[in-house]
């Protein structure tokens, strides 16, 4: 939480009521009109000790002038009957100032407030001497620390974003100077995240807390460190800590899903490890309620295998052996574990941006980032895995039911929101959760994620090997075990057809070719495509899916079996 101080002072104040300016000088030096006013330039001494010197006119102060009140503050700027009204300065005797609009002696308007020090300070609208409206906050001279966005009433109200001077920042709602409504805060130096729900200052409802392991300088050299490196939250929140029902991925890749109560486990819930074992039953201040008549698994511990959910990739001859074929590939799984971990740091390692600490520049292996989706697209290229038979976009598109994340929890409703207004906002919920980015930048893999991932661009790369376990040993002995994986994973490495297509001439000569194949396909438009000459010309131009086939049905491209489209 914040602690700075945002400086104090008196407010201004109107100057001098216009029917008491005649009764309350008690001197006056200056022009008078005619009718004994005063008028033009002068300086007023005033009873109570306040002085005033500037312009006049029928006996108030009218024009520029300048105000100093007995206890030291200042105005200098426009008045109207006696009043300060326009563009002035009030400056106090601590050595704050105020600089802009000013309507019956009050801020009020556009102007900037500078505090006690100097180093905090205030740039923004203002109603009736409070801030209100669009401003900026800040509380260095450098104007790093900050808060920029909404004020009511002299208070944080309305959409803003706050900078502290640690690093760490929220951006979101706010209502009476604490965080309400919904917002994200980051903690930068401890990798935390969190986007969700607040109520006065602290996080509750519904909402997001994600972090990552950060490193020392102690950490042993690669033990465990690309298996342990994010965590996440995605549930209700009470005061601040996870409380209500809440899904909880570890950075190992085991999850919990159930109930919490104070940042515990506690309640009904399912805890998944890593390699797939499931304990379901009951938890109690975070720990699992064991034994008999508890309503909870036998056990509560990993087993020896992977356990891939990957029965939809086999086929009913398999499923008809009924554990037989997964027992298979979970050994296929355990015989080239170390193996396949080890490929899993080297290709994370190789696809993530070198941290500019000079800590990680020293050991960039030690940057705890996990395995992203493109970094698992380029190892299968580079790999020799994806090809001329199976399309990067293929292989991303397998691996994306291995990698995607589980359905996040839907929100809580109104407590009153009707039964088709709730099934509305989960059919909605679900339609949300199955769509995806299959090359999404930001997504990530942990182990037990990127074995299954392998399993099943194997399944699509070998489909005619007969068994699962075949198709993803294929994969690993014949691509990802040969020593020449390193120096493919070397990004100064440029793979043949990487180094083909650099060639201009080259490149020149294939868009040359695709704009010439590309002219057939719409040279080739007939039958039910004959009206598309009639549309409007397109900005970009297009050809249809059936002129495609019939293209590719004049060059001998289709099987016997496809003739017929």
């Amino acid at each position: 939480a914040r602690s700075t101080n945002e400086g104090t002072m008196s407010k201004p104040r109107g100057v001098v009521e216009p029917s008491m300016v005649a009764v309350s000088v008690n001197e006056y030096v200056g022009d008078v009109s005619r009718a004994g006013y005063y008028e033009g330039h002068g300086v007023a001494h005033f009873r109570a000790g306040h002085r005033y010197e500037g312009g006049f006119s029928k006996g108030k102060m009218s024009g520029v002038g300048r105000y100093e009140w007995v206890d030291g503050i200042v105005y200098e700027g426009d008045f109207v009957d006696n009043v300060a009204t326009g563009v002035g300065k009030y400056t106090w005797p601590d050595g704050a100032t105020y600089t802009g609009e000013v309507r019956r002696g009050l801020r009020h308007g556009r102007g900037v407030q500078a505090f006690v020090d100097g180093r905090v300070t205030y740039d923004g609208e203002w109603k009736d001497g409070m801030r209100h409206g669009i401003g900026t906050l800040t509380f260095d001279a450098d104007g790093y620390a900050r808060y920029e966005g909404e004020w009511r009433d002299d208070r944080k109200h309305g959409k803003g974003r706050m900078q502290y001077a640690s690093g760490n920042w929220y951006e979101g709602g706010w209502a009476c100077d604490q965080k309400n409504g919904r917002g994200v805060t980051c903690w930068p130096a401890s990798g935390e995240t969190y986007d969700g729900d607040w109520v006065d200052g602290k996080p509750h409802g519904v909402g997001t807390h994600a972090w990552d392991r950060v490193l020392s300088d102690t950490t042993d050299a690669l033990t465990n460190t690309w298996f342990n490196t994010r965590n996440s939250y995605r549930g209700q929140f009470a005061a601040g800590m996870r409380q209500g029902y809440g899904r909880f991925a570890y950075a190992n890749g085991s999850t919990y899903d159930g109930n919490w109560y104070a940042d515990r486990k506690h309640g009904d819930g399912a805890y998944t490890f890593e390699d797939g074992s499931v304990f379901v039953g009951r938890f109690e201040r975070d720990r699992p309620v064991l034994g008999e008549d508890t309503g909870g698994s036998a056990r509560f511990e990993p087993t020896d295998h992977l356990r891939l959910d990957v029965a939809d990739l086999m086929s009913e001859e398999e499923q008809a052996r009924d554990d037989e074929p997964a027992t298979s590939l979970d050994f296929t799984l355990k015989r080239y574990s170390s193996e396949l971990r080890a490929i899993y740091r080297r290709a994370a390692a190789a696809g993530a941006s070198i941290d500019p600490d000079e800590r990680h520049a020293r050991h960039p292996e030690r940057n705890p980032t996990p395995l992203s989706v493109p970094g698992f697209v380029r190892l299968m290229r580079r790999a020799g895995v994806a090809g001329a038979d199976v399309t990067c976009v293929q292989l991303a598109r397998a691996a994306h039911v291995a990698w995607r994340d589980s359905p996040p929890v839907m929100e809580p409703g109104d407590p009153d929101e009707s039964l088709k207004s709730r099934e509305e906002r989960r059919l909605k919920h679900e339609r949300d959760a199955r769509r995806g980015n299959v090359m999404d930048p930001n997504g990530s893999m942990v182990y037990r994620q990127f074995a299954e991932a392998c399993v099943r661009v194997a399944h699509v790369k070998f489909n005619e090997a007969f068994g699962l376990d075949r198709r993803a040993e294929h994969l690993i002995v014949e691509h990802l075990l040969p020593s020449e994986l390193d120096e493919a994973l070397d990004e100064s490495r440029t793979l043949p057809w990487d180094a083909k297509m650099a060639d201009a001439e080259v490149r020149e000569s294939a868009e040359a070719k695709a704009e010439t194949y590309f002219r057939e396909v719409r040279g080739t438009a007939g039958g039910d495509d004959d009206d598309a000459n009639d549309e409007p010309r397109l900005a970009t131009p297009t050809a249809t899916g059936r002129a495609f086939l019939r293209w590719l049905k004049s060059k001998g491209a289709l099987a016997d079996g496809d003739e017929g489209v």
